[in-house]
């Protein structure tokens, strides 16, 4: 499940997407066909992370969701996320000194970040706090 969950996802809207190769649990993806945003709750079918067993150098355990197919992971398409913001000011999102709620935010130079300027938009910045430049992403919502 995303670690980064901030405001909980509508559960009936979850869907199956298939998603870029390497999509972790956490990452937004953007839906290839209709362009809608989401956030991967599981890990693609086909993931796989460092074993990490104390001891042991390399290797590699399987971490994709259960039941996935294996180019697909479960998928958000509502709720608030925290990611990295590219540009943004620390602070309370509303009449506070962070980066307004409701500013767009777009696609950043990764899956865990997006940036206040740039193409493909990912949604808006919630209502929540700017922490060491992480804050709340309301994913789905009308831009």
């Amino acid at each position: 499940m995303a670690a980064n969950i901030f405001k909980k996802y509508t559960e009936s809207k979850t869907r199956e997407w298939e998603v870029p190769e390497g999509t972790e649990s956490g990452d937004y993806v953007i839906h290839d066909i209709s362009g809608q945003v989401g956030v991967a709750l599981t890990s693609r079918g086909d993931a796989t992370r460092a074993a990490g067993i104390p001891g042991v150098t390399g290797g590699t355990v399987p971490n994709g969701g259960v039941g996935n197919k294996e180019t697909a992971a479960t998928v958000a398409v509502d709720g608030s996320f925290l990611f990295n913001i590219t540009g943004a000011d620390d602070g309370e999102t509303v009449a506070g000194t962070g980066t307004a709620a409701g500013t767009t935010v777009y696609a950043g130079a990764d899956a865990q970040t997006v940036a206040l300027s740039g193409d493909d938009e990912i949604g808006v910045i919630d209502d929540g706090a700017i922490v060491d430049g992480v804050g709340p992403i309301l994913i789905g919502a009308v831009l």
